[in-house]
């Protein structure tokens, strides 16, 4: 382990256990600490912070809960390579607790939609990869609706749909944080998938797609911007409009 990975610093203010995690974020921040490295070990960081075991033991566990770090017994605790997808996800949390404008939903959504959207146009290798499984998943909607299956399984559906144009762009920032925008959107998306459904409207979803998907093999940036605009704009319109039954 680097000696100078981390720095000696004793708690001011911050609770201990807060006072740890803020340190090893800035370490992680200043890249003193960097993705698969292992962390000073629990007697060096009471050292280090001046604080209890008890401190560094809550701090640590918050920080696998967070999927920042993973601690293996009797070995040590890593920064981890990525986000593990069991961890708990402040972002989805905070979008829970926001609880927004169908507008505001719609313009995230749309934005992030329509960046990934764009950059994927430019690269067709990369399109043409997804293209089976696209086409597949469409045709896997298609097939839900038809046979009546259940709201959670089209809605599963659904952000595959989106989570795999995202994971095709080639952006993991981008990729990661509109993964975690579908997250904390998820139940919006429960809600207006069984409006669709009650009103006869479920197949809008299939539609939306297929235009979303035409506009990308076409490579005509007009049409990809029209058909996410009318997709999210239709989305954030039924959510607006019956927010008083959002529950």
């Amino acid at each position: 382990m680097k000696k100078t990975m981390l720095a000696a610093k004793h708690q001011q203010r911050k609770s201990a256990p807060d006072h740890v995690i803020e340190e090893i974020k800035q370490a992680l921040i200043d890249r003193r600490l960097k993705p698969g490295d292992r962390l000073p070990s629990e007697p060096e960081l009471v050292e280090l912070y001046g604080v209890s075991r008890g401190s560094v033991r809550q701090a640590m566990k918050s920080l696998e809960m967070l999927g920042i770090i993973s601690i293996k017994p009797g070995d040590g605790s890593y920064v981890n390579e990525k986000v593990s997808k069991n961890s708990l996800n402040p972002l989805a949390f905070s979008l829970l607790l926001l609880d927004g404008s169908g507008k505001e939903i719609g313009e995230a959504r749309l934005f992030l939609e329509l960046s990934i959207s764009t950059i994927l146009m430019k690269k067709q290798e990369a399109l043409e990869g997804i293209l089976p499984e696209l086409e597949e998943n469409i045709r896997k909607q298609q097939m839900l609706i038809e046979s009546d299956a259940s709201i959670d399984e089209m809605v599963e559906n659904d952000i595959l749909f989106h989570t795999l144009l995202s994971s095709a762009c080639g952006n993991s920032i981008l990729e990661n944080i509109y993964n975690y925008v579908l997250d904390g959107f998820s139940s919006k998306m429960t809600f207006t998938t069984l409006l669709q459904k009650n009103n006869v409207l479920h197949l809008n979803t299939v539609d939306h797609h297929i235009s979303i998907l035409e506009a990308l093999k076409s490579g005509d940036y007009v049409r990809l911007k029209q058909a996410v605009e009318k997709s999210m704009e239709g989305w954030a319109k039924l959510i607006e409009e019956n927010n008083g039954q959002f529950t």
